[in-house]
């Protein structure tokens, strides 16, 4: 059994783990592309979510959010900024992220600092990541922006290469209401 199912169990935690509906053009009819996660799929996401709060009756601010690699590159650089502000909740993004998405449009008002302060962010990745520059303007980019955010970063650890599941657990016992 997963740890974090385990967790879950223990914690009586409704896990729900969907998988990127993106795809990439070279990808085969049964291939799973997770890092292909656009700003357009935040809003899938979100209704799933909606779906989930709704049938299971759920307090929508007190939501656990996970990813490695192409999940956190999606949650920072589309999720959190084009759905967090409906949903927030605790995002533990490991060995991933990416720079901000941009279209002003889409994006909540961060000023509000009643939802805004319902969202914390952990990024947890290796010194040697080959996405470490994204992880850190990622990790700057909401700091600056008033977000409550906090980093373990792993001295010499390459791309997901460290210790994930034990500082996403740890980070969510921390922070759950």
């Amino acid at each position: 059994m997963s740890p974090f199912v385990a967790w879950a169990a223990a914690h009586k935690v409704l896990l729900v783990l969907p998988l990127s509906t993106a795809k990439y053009a070279d990808d085969g009819p049964d291939e799973q592309s997770y890092g292909a996660a656009q700003p357009e799929d935040a809003e899938k996401l979100a209704k799933l979510v909606g779906e989930f709060i709704k049938a299971y009756a759920t307090p929508s601010d007190n939501l656990l959010y996970f990813g490695t690699s192409g999940g956190p590159w999606f949650m920072a650089s589309s999720y959190i900024p084009i759905v967090a502000g409906r949903f927030p909740g605790l995002f533990a993004l490991s060995c991933g992220a990416s720079t901000f998405w941009r279209d002003e449009n889409k994006v909540w008002d961060y000023k509000d600092a009643i939802v805004r302060n319902k969202i914390k962010i952990f990024f947890n990745y290796g010194d040697q990541d080959f996405l470490l520059s994204g992880e850190e303007k990622s990790c700057n980019y909401y700091a600056k922006n008033g977000f409550d955010v906090s980093k373990k970063v792993y001295p010499g650890a390459s791309h997901c290469a460290h210790e994930i599941t034990a500082p996403t657990i740890a980070f969510w016992e921390a922070n759950m209401k």
